[in-house]
């Protein structure tokens, strides 16, 4: 007779949702609201930066032009620029121009300003009326990764919702363990974490403000407080980071 003996059929789960806390013994999440002024919401899982007046808002860059030129050998302290549809932020740094110089904020400008306070340098070339200016967040502002939670059953659960919006309380962890989306290069156990700054072509998938496993030069920022957990990744891409200290408490 045949053996009739059955066979287990081995199933490998998801990893989680973006924003899920894992392995929560000594986590620190430290709640403030999304700074209300803000166009952008923050999906759980995002990165976030603290602002001087004690909100949250998402980790992004801000993308304008010059609205007067900038010339060569001249020393500045401030940009003019098209009216700004994003924040820009203490210490973020700007880029002039396309793989071009770049400089430091050395104030908060609003969105709407048509200039950005700059620690002051000399232009190293002619920059004309309409070049590109980038004001991208750095480590220095980073606060940590939005957590989920469950505010009603809709938005816990449904796609583009599972966000914190503009005025809204916000949970994000400091120290701990998180899910995130890993969107370029494969995690291994206890390697590096950066974030997206700019856009590449060579990664038309990759957007600003994502987590990813390898560096892509200027185009991305190590979080050098961050680490990923196990090196495993999930078909939704999720995958496991660690905190290990406060940056922005």
């Amino acid at each position: 007779m045949a053996n009739a003996g059955g066979t287990a059929i081995g199933k490998v789960l998801n990893y989680g949702y973006p924003g899920q806390r894992s392995r929560g013994l000594n986590d620190v999440i430290e709640n403030r609201p999304v700074q209300s002024t803000d166009t952008a919401v923050i999906p759980f899982g995002a990165p976030v930066v603290l602002n001087p007046n004690n909100t949250y808002s998402l980790f992004s860059t801000t993308s304008t032009t010059l609205s007067a030129a900038l010339v060569s050998g001249t020393a500045y302290t401030t940009l003019s620029v098209a009216a700004l549809t994003g924040p820009v932020l203490e210490g973020d740094s700007i880029v002039i121009g396309s793989n071009g110089q770049t400089v430091t904020a050395s104030a908060t400008a609003t969105i709407g300003a048509t200039s950005i306070s700059v620690t002051s340098f000399t232009a190293n070339a002619a920059y004309a009326v309409g070049v590109a200016v980038a004001a991208s967040n750095t480590f220095t502002q980073f606060a940590g990764v939005a957590v989920r939670e469950v505010k009603q059953s809709t938005v816990y659960f449904g796609g583009g919702t599972a966000q914190y919006n503009p005025g809204d309380p916000c949970d994000v962890i400091q120290v701990g363990s998180v899910i995130v989306t890993c969107q370029n290069g494969t995690p291994s156990a206890r390697s590096a974490v950066y974030i997206r700054t700019a856009l590449n072509a060579t990664y038309p998938n990759a957007v600003i403000g994502g987590w990813e496993a390898v560096a892509d030069g200027s185009n991305s920022v190590l979080i050098t407080n961050a680490q990923w957990k196990t090196g495993l990744m999930d078909a939704n891409n999720s995958a496991e980071i660690t905190l290990l200290v406060r940056n922005n408490a």
